[in-house]
């Protein structure tokens, strides 16, 4: 979250792939596009995007008076505008001597890409079609992230039903399998470090009543599972005994 005087040097920057003014308060358009460039952080600087609500191009701020109902509809603005999966955001109000501006943080998306849809009967049959590459790129992403890593590309086979993607490891691929040190390597899962800061719980403990919803509660899961290897890691090296299966009930489930 940010301070006032963090506002005040974020306003000062302008406008980047990182934040975005404006001073309207119904532009729902431009607010989910907004919302989707910075879940997937195409840039990968690995930090939230910020929509400052209140604020024109020029970095003047507008008059704007934010009160709660225009919050509660920002706040609305990650279920109500077609994003999916959806994004991990905050939303809070600043009172400047100009007026008030309000902020939504947007973090990083454990699973990108995020898509945002206009219509999203027309967007997903233009990519069923293969009429359009990949809503947040992905698959560019993807590749780029295999080449950084010594591999050789994924390729793709498709047929009327169904893609596959094939991944193959390269001889000059970076691995922790022979690195006696190595416990465990753990994804950052920024989406659900803001979930569990609200919901004061670990992040593998994150459940629906929590904001885990949709492919959210598939990191909670994997979440646990990456904790549970470093747990029963740590446990040998000590010499302690873990039991067979302490994962809670209501993670135990197989995914669909």
């Amino acid at each position: 979250m940010l301070t006032t005087d963090e506002l005040r040097a974020l306003i000062a920057g302008g406008e980047s792939d990182r934040v975005e003014f404006t001073v309207s308060t119904t532009n729902t358009d431009k607010f989910g596009e907004a919302i989707c460039a910075f879940a997937n952080d195409f840039p990968d600087h690995g930090q939230p995007g910020r929509l400052v609500v209140g604020v024109d191009d020029a970095g003047t701020v507008g008059g704007l008076a934010v009160t709660d109902d225009l919050l509660k509809r920002l706040g609305a603005l990650r279920s109500n505008v077609n994003l999916e999966p959806l994004p991990a955001m905050t939303v809070q109000k600043h009172t400047l001597p100009g007026g008030d501006v309000a902020v939504v943080e947007v973090l990083p998306s454990d699973l990108p890409p995020v898509r945002y849809y206009r219509n999203p009967v027309l967007s997903e049959a233009l990519a069923t079609l293969g009429y359009v590459n990949a809503f947040g790129r992905g698959v560019v992403r993807a590749q780029d992230a295999l080449r950084r890593n010594g591999n050789p590309e994924a390729e793709f086979t498709f047929d009327p039903t169904q893609v596959l993607a094939t991944i193959r490891v390269g001889d000059g691929a970076a691995s922790t399998d022979d690195d006696a040190e190595c416990l465990a390597t753990l994804k950052h899962y920024l989406s659900l470090m803001a979930m569990a800061h609200e919901a004061r719980k670990p992040m593998f403990h994150l459940r629906a009543a929590d904001g885990a919803l949709g492919g959210h509660i598939y990191a909670v899961q994997d979440c646990f599972s990456d904790f549970e290897k470093l747990a029963r890691a740590i446990a040998a090296r000590c010499d302690v005994r873990m039991g067979a299966d302490e994962r809670p009930a209501t993670l135990a489930g197989r995914r669909p």
